[in-house]
């Protein structure tokens, strides 16, 4: 008899995956970061001719459907996308910057797993409108499909700050595959790399460049990296990792123009420094895609309004993902997204379950270090230092509320179980 593998849930990530695996898929780390996911409660299911639209095409996308696939095997599932590939694991494409690698590598499941499922997946399809009282969504080419429930997961999109110079060539961001292959153009090129933004994301593009014998740098609006979620010490760690990794990092930053002509040559400081780049990647952070949502009359405020169960202000429409908020909250991360797609996808096939708020993992790997940052890291702190970093957990009164690893983020497995007691 076959044995059946038991699934795994990354801690870093939210990605869930066959056990086995030495390394998360999704974002890398290594196994001491996952958990045995406890067998959940079986699955009441109801086969139907219904038609689920799903639009988007991210993780919350797959995960939707899946969900909806679990409870109902003859319905009809599509997923509308404008991307022109298979929905991707969006964290990898600034760890994997710079990399030679097919798009087939990057894919959440493949071609033939949709197949298998009876999931249809139509590719670069931009959607003009949604019609809630036809319960129908036109295309821009004036196709039009009709639903039974539709799950609006249509993502979010980079927010390019209104630089003069922006819009020139050479300059960047990273959202989907066709942002990642266009960086990659200028690869052979390539001396001179500026990212603006010190976030997560940006930082580990920076990684990723530096790592391929490139000059980067780094331009950051406020006084460290990562400020708005970490503390000083631990921001100080992570810019001694990257300046010691080669990277120059400007603090306190304005930026004036993204010079050259049809080609970015360089960055302009206020004050007249100018930084050298034949490369400039934006990393500012994302806007929710709410406009289609917007004008079919579903309630938006800085992303699609939803309730516990995923559900918008018109019945039969949920949202989930990069483009939803709960509680006048929007995270934007890969394993939020997976956790409302799931929610969505239950609730729009018959299902009932409710979304529960979590603390989600800050995760950063770059530099030859790593960073694990969950929970409230504010009270009573006891640190710990190791060889390649340190440690730090947070307490209300006996109780762990948060903790950070530093450089060994091993025992990331292990804070979390204690967190959730």
């Amino acid at each position: 008899m076959e044995k059946q593998l038991r699934m795994v849930k990354c801690l870093a990530c939210g990605e869930i995956f066959p056990e086995g695996a030495e390394i998360c898929p999704v974002c890398g780390v290594d196994s001491s970061n996952f958990i045995i996911l406890e067998d959940e409660k079986a699955i009441v299911s109801e086969d139907t001719a219904e038609i689920y639209l799903i639009i988007g095409g991210g993780i919350a996308s797959v995960s939707a459907a899946l969900a909806i696939r679990e409870r109902n095997k003859t319905a009809s599932v599509v997923i509308l996308t404008k991307e022109k590939t298979y929905p991707i694991m969006r964290p990898m494409l600034t760890k994997k910057l710079m990399s030679d690698f097919k798009i087939s590598e990057l894919y959440v499941k493949s071609g033939k797993f949709y197949e298998d499922n009876n999931i249809l997946i139509l590719t670069d399809r931009e959607i003009d409108k949604i019609l809630p009282e036809k319960r129908n969504v036109v295309l821009q080419d004036g196709s039009v499909f009709m639903y039974d429930k539709l799950i609006y997961a249509a993502g979010a999109s980079p927010f390019v700050p209104s630089f003069k110079g922006a819009d020139k060539k050479g300059v960047a961001v990273i959202r989907d595959y066709d942002d990642f292959a266009n960086i990659k153009q200028y690869s052979e090129k390539l001396k001179n790399a500026v990212i603006i933004g010190g976030g997560v994301l940006g930082l580990e593009a920076a990684s990723a460049i530096r790592k391929a014998g490139k000059k980067v740098t780094v331009i950051e609006s406020s006084e460290r990296v990562m400020s708005k979620q970490l503390d000083e010490e631990t921001s100080i760690f992570i810019q001694n990792k990257a300046e010691k990794f080669g990277v120059n990092i400007v603090f306190n930053a304005k930026i004036e123009e993204i010079t050259g002509n049809e080609y970015a040559d360089g960055v302009m400081l206020e004050g007249g420094e100018k930084i050298k780049a034949e490369l400039v990647i934006l990393s500012c952070g994302v806007r929710a895609n709410i406009k289609l949502a917007a004008n079919a009359g579903i309630l938006t405020d800085r992303a699609v309004i939803v309730d516990k169960y995923m559900e918008t202000n018109i019945k039969g429409i949920f949202a989930c993902g990069d483009c939803a908020e709960f509680n006048k909250t929007n995270y934007a991360l890969w394993s939020q997204a997976i956790s409302m797609g799931k929610i969505a996808g239950i609730n729009a096939s018959g299902g009932f379950a409710a979304y529960e708020e979590q603390n989600f993992p800050l995760a950063f790997n770059g530099f030859d270090t790593s960073l694990y940052v969950l929970g409230n890291i504010k009270g009573k702190e006891i640190k710990t230092v190791n060889e390649k970093g340190f440690e730090k957990k947070y307490y209300d009164k006996e109780k762990l509320v948060g903790f950070i690893l530093a450089g060994d983020i091993k025992k990331s497995a292990e804070y979390t179980n204690e967190l959730s007691r």
